[in-house]
């Protein structure tokens, strides 16, 4: 259940950023990555949030995720940065239009730090805050397979139960 459910997330993020006649190779590589990954055991969410940096970098929003966009310093696991679309991470106090995301997240996503507990969680927020800069608005329809009760919590990234699957409440999360 969870990983077709997160499978066919994959896929509406595919057909939603690419366009139609766009062949990407370094998008099918990622996307043959991790839904080989779906298919054994390997952890969901941190092959999902691969997958995600490398959609994006294979569209053409790269995420900075290495060093800090206003001062060109390295990233600190330790530290805690405002993350700004289309720049990346920078210090002070994010604002609505950024996201607040630890130093230890932004080394997992960029493949240089552990996959903690927190820094899944973190990095499904962040990214859930960015594809939505480049997906219109427009929720996915995919989320429906996901609401559990109607919700789901920001930490929770494992879908539901086929049962669950027609629950179309707007209020469900997506992975």
């Amino acid at each position: 259940g969870e990983r077709v459910f997160s499978g066919l997330y994959v896929n509406e993020l595919v057909a939603r950023l690419l366009e139609r006649e766009d062949s990407a190779p370094e998008v099918w590589g990622a996307y043959e990555s991790v839904l080989g990954e779906l298919g054994n055991a390997a952890p969901i969410e941190a092959a999902l949030r691969r997958f995600e940096v490398a959609l994006l970098d294979a569209c053409g929003y790269g995420l900075v995720l290495d060093y800090r966009a206003d001062t060109g310093e390295p990233v600190q696991a330790g530290h805690r940065y405002a993350y700004v679309p289309e720049r990346g991470p920078v210090g002070g106090t994010p604002t609505v239009a950024h996201r607040d995301v630890a130093g230890a997240t932004l080394r997992a996503l960029a493949g240089e730090g552990d996959w903690t507990p927190e820094c899944l969680a973190d990095a499904k927020r962040l990214m859930r805050f960015l594809l939505q800069q480049y997906l219109g608005g427009r929720p996915l329809t995919s989320r429906s397979l996901f609401a559990v009760g109607g919700a789901q919590t920001a930490e929770s990234d494992a879908p539901p139960s086929m049962g669950a699957a027609r629950d179309s409440s707007p209020n469900a999360e997506d992975a």
